[in-house]
């Protein structure tokens, strides 16, 4: 299909998360890469290359994904959530506990919200 439209954003995006969940990381970035070429605003391929580096331990690289997810969606309460987890991985509890709590203030939940750091 990617051959017969190749600028098909959502095709190049759905093979990415479906290669994530295989843990193909590498092929699954490659194609998050090219859906932002097409789609600079395309906010859930931040959220997935995020939670792929952080998958694989590359937790800059994730916070990096992280914060650019939020500077273009600054109520994404997910991206709030996932960047406290990675500061929390990083020992940052300071960090991880803020965004924790904005994770909760956004949320539309509310409950069970995780407000503070645990060390690990």
């Amino acid at each position: 299909w990617l051959q017969a439209s190749p600028e098909d954003v959502l095709s190049y995006y759905y093979r990415g998360t479906l290669l994530t969940q295989l843990k193909q990381y590498n092929e699954a970035l490659a194609d998050f890469e090219k859906v932002l070429m097409l789609n600079p605003r395309f906010s859930q391929v931040f959220l997935h290359r995020g939670m792929i580096y952080y998958s694989i331990q590359e937790f800059d690289k994730a916070l990096k994904e992280f914060s650019t997810l939020i500077e273009l969606f600054p109520r994404d309460a997910v991206a709030y959530y996932q960047r406290g987890l990675t500061y929390q991985a990083k020992g940052n509890c300071s960090k991880a506990t803020q965004d924790f709590q904005q994770a909760c203030r956004l949320s539309v939940l509310g409950q069970g919200c995780r407000e503070e750091c645990h060390r690990e």
